[in-house]
């Protein structure tokens, strides 16, 4: 059990996540490594697609921005050494692709070993950070960020939304059935043809999957961020409410209100709020967009695992990967080198 890494590892999103994005044909595979008493002490959910031999954890690729192995502290090792043996027995895949996976995972790490004594082939490479802005010992935002212009914007947006008469409203709330489809029609404006807003919803199994995560028992850990003028929505933050930190999965700003930056404003808001509550960090999740180096947020580094089977050709499959992996870092060596002579 992780809670500081959200709800990705947990049954609750990766059972909205199949019932979301699961097409016919799909096959579900979900390893479980039972205690003595009955109890579950490991689970390792994965599917693979129609006519493939790749499997993946449910969520992956695109929408667990952390992932883990799902393990009780107590018998980590006897529930790995389970799974590594299901998963050796399981017929007809060679390669299970793990992407964002933290670093320092002991759970993972105990996998593994488990997983390479069963003979299973092991391949780890870097995959893209998270990133994290840690409060340390501030006390407030402004001293957080006191060495950015991000103080300066916030108070320049107020003086414009008080010259042209716009009152703010900031809330956070738990997701109720009115607010998710408020957020999923503000998205949508731009699948409508609009260039106002951008935002997470690019397919109607994402309305699903939210609507769905909403009214689970992860919907506890959900938080909404709002900032409204006069009552009309300005932009939105879609939050895991963890006990060390709050997890920004996915925003939206209406682009016709950039005079006053309603993004940034959210954000500030958000950071305040997560300070007063006593969080440790505000972490963006997946991807190291040059935006949260402004907020003072540091990578969390994370890599992507492949687990290759027994057979000759996950061997070959494996023995691929790594050529062409080596013939890419030569091509960008050279390329590097030709641009500094």
């Amino acid at each position: 059990e992780m809670p500081e890494q959200g709800p990705f590892a947990g049954p609750e999103f990766a059972w909205c996540w199949w019932r979301a994005f699961g097409t016919p044909g799909d096959q579900l595979h979900i390893l479980v490594a039972e205690a003595d008493n009955g109890v579950p002490a490991g689970i390792l959910p994965l599917y693979r697609k129609k006519g493939r031999s790749r499997l993946m954890p449910l969520g992956a690729p695109l929408h667990a921005d952390y992932w883990n192995f799902s393990v009780c502290e107590t018998g980590r090792q006897e529930a790995a050494k389970a799974i590594s043996a299901a998963l050796a027995e399981l017929p007809g895949w060679r390669c299970l692709c793990m992407p964002n996976v933290p670093e320092r995972s002991d759970s993972t790490a105990c996998l593994l070993a488990a997983m390479k004594a069963h003979g299973l082939r092991v391949l780890v490479e870097p995959a893209p950070p998270c990133m994290a802005t840690s409060f340390d010992q501030h006390l407030s935002v402004e001293s957080l960020l006191k060495k950015s212009s991000l103080p300066r914007i916030v108070r320049q947006s107020f003086r414009r939304m008080e010259e042209h008469g716009l009152r703010p409203d900031f809330s956070i709330d738990p997701p109720s059935d009115p607010l998710v489809d408020e957020i999923i029609a503000f998205d949508l404006e731009r699948g409508m043809g609009s260039a106002k807003c951008t935002g997470f919803f690019t397919s109607a199994a994402a309305g699903r999957f939210v609507k769905l995560l909403a009214a689970s028992q992860a919907a506890r850990d959900i938080r909404i961020a709002t900032l409204r003028f006069d009552g009309r929505l300005a932009s939105y933050l879609f939050c895991f409410d963890t006990p060390r930190e709050l997890q920004m999965y996915f925003t939206a700003t209406d682009r016709s209100l950039t005079l006053y930056r309603p993004g940034v404003v959210l954000t500030w808001l958000v950071l305040r709020h997560s300070m007063d509550r006593g969080k440790t960090s505000y972490n963006f999740l997946l991807g190291d967009e040059e935006y949260k180096r402004r907020w003072r947020a540091a990578p969390l580094r994370q890599q992507s695992i492949r687990i290759y089977g027994r057979s000759p050709i996950a061997a070959a499959m494996m023995s691929g990967r790594i050529c062409l992996r080596w013939v890419k870092r030569r091509a960008k060596d050279l390329v590097s080198s030709r641009s500094t002579a």
